[in-house]
């Protein structure tokens, strides 16, 4: 799983999300982490924090899994 901000944005920490739970806390790009994956349906964001401790959340993204 990777997140990358939108030109401009400067962000202190993103915390990579899969089905709602963290899956990683990153500081520094890249903002990515490796995810053991299951079968099923699965939804992916990342929530990232600016400088003034702003959190912008990124969009969602939904997959399924098969075996």
């Amino acid at each position: 799983m990777a997140a990358r901000p939108a030109d401009g944005v400067s962000l202190r920490q993103v915390t990579l999300l899969a089905d709602g739970r963290p899956l990683a806390t990153l500081t520094s790009p890249p903002y990515q982490a490796l995810w053991p994956m299951t079968v099923g349906t699965h939804v992916f964001t990342a929530v990232g924090m600016d400088a003034e401790g702003n959190e912008i959340e990124g969009n969602r993204v939904t997959i399924g899994v098969v075996e």
